[in-house]
């Protein structure tokens, strides 16, 4: 879950085709997540412009904002 206090420090682009951003805590649940266009997520954070041609199946994570993203596979 991200919120405005929160930074993005988690992104994936599942093998179905759905993007994920997260926080990078470990309490993510269905009951506190928030669902929001890839717009929007642009929106609060542009560096994931940079993970713009992420392949599907891959993700890519950093420990603060302003970090580079470190790409991983799913």
């Amino acid at each position: 879950m991200t919120d405005l206090k929160s930074p993005i420090l988690y992104a994936s682009h599942d093998n179905d085709g759905d993007w994920q951003f997260l926080c990078g805590q470990d309490d993510h649940t269905e009951k506190n997540a928030k669902i929001i266009s890839l717009k929007n997520a642009v929106e609060l954070d542009t560096t994931l412009n940079q993970l713009f041609e992420m392949p599907i199946g891959v993700g890519a994570e950093r420990n603060a904002v302003g970090e580079k993203w470190n790409p991983f596979r799913l």
